[in-house]
């Protein structure tokens, strides 16, 4: 597990997942966690849900012309992803 990465889509949802990318700019997506934003006396927290919760699958396709942008996250982040998708050993 070591290209986990944030995706903002364009309809303005952002997930986070194992990623690998084409040669055409696509990506696969593996284990998507949906990063919910919960505001709450002030501060700012973010929380994970699964993307499609209702999906047999866990891996994705997305095309390059439905993504904003891809980046890294925090570190907290990435271990609370990584604990929620029991990844936390590797």
């Amino acid at each position: 597990m070591d290209n986990i990465k944030a995706v903002k889509l364009i309809g303005g949802d952002i997930i986070m997942g194992q990623i690998k990318t084409d040669f055409l700019g696509n990506i696969t997506i593996t284990e998507p966690q949906q990063c919910v934003i919960n505001v709450d006396e002030g501060r700012m927290e973010v929380l994970l849900a699964d993307w499609i919760p209702f999906s047999m699958k866990y891996e994705f396709k997305l095309n390059r012309k439905n993504i904003i942008t891809m980046f890294d996250v925090k570190p907290q982040l990435l271990t609370n992803y990584k604990v929620g998708t029991g990844n936390n050993k590797r």
